[in-house]
């Protein structure tokens, strides 16, 4: 996943600065890749919103938590901790139970991003979205141990890239979705109104449900899903 902004500042306390109209922008990149270290895990929030999505329409949830390896008690344990390759097999299974190919995004368009908890308030300390994007990367392993961010910054402004280590491509599509948005959604919140993005590129082809996409609350100016990046 990967943000671009420019030099100007985007603050997080109300200034002008990150009006609707702002010169804040981000560059968003999503990739995934695979490594045989420790498997890494997650606090569960994409799972317990599928979960109320699936109940809302009376979906049979013990065959589709069988699938991924999870049961609901998983879910309820505190603080809660399941596999991240778990959670994104549940998330595909979802999406094929209820033939909701754009799940993820649906799934972060009815979260509320202080479900993130800790990285929530954390990142929201900051003053300026470059420093909650700088927060953000440095804890979020607190949500979700397989996301690998990258900050690389330029007089133009902050590209951020969003790795994803152990989760193989046919299980994490839903999941990268969901996080962005999520994310998308999160950075919002902390500043109290919008921004604009110049682009946000997957790793993973896309052809259907794009106009659900750009009609994201927060969309960027081009949505690429043609797996070049």
């Amino acid at each position: 996943m990967e943000f671009y902004s420019e030099s100007s500042p985007a603050d997080l306390r109300g200034s002008p600065a990150e009006g609707p109209s702002c010169h804040a922008r981000r560059l968003l990149v999503v990739a995934e890749n695979t490594t045989p270290e420790v498997i890494p895990t997650t606090a569960g929030v994409a799972a317990r919103q599928a979960l109320a999505f699936l109940r809302k329409r009376n979906v049979a949830l013990a065959p589709l938590l069988r699938r991924a390896g999870l049961s609901e008690n998983d879910l309820e344990k505190r603080p809660p901790r399941i596999s991240a390759a778990a959670q994104g097999k549940l998330l595909e299974y979802a999406a094929e139970a209820t033939d909701d190919n754009a799940l993820g995004l649906h799934l972060a368009q009815q979260s509320n991003p202080r479900e993130a908890g800790l990285l929530f308030y954390v990142a929201s300390a900051a003053q300026t979205i470059g420093d909650a994007l700088s927060l953000y990367a440095r804890y979020c392993r607190i949500t979700n141990e397989a996301v690998r961010p990258k900050l690389t910054r330029s007089p133009e402004g902050v590209r951020v890239q969003l790795h994803f280590v152990d989760l193989p491509r046919r299980h994490a599509r839903q999941n990268i979705e969901f996080m962005t948005a999520a994310s998308l959604k999160g950075l919002r919140e902390m500043a109290g109104r919008d921004f604009r993005l110049p682009q946000v590129s997957f790793a993973h082809a896309r052809n259907s449900d794009l106009r659900e996409f750009e009609r994201f609350r927060l969309p960027g100016r081009v949505w690429r899903f043609d797996g070049s990046t």
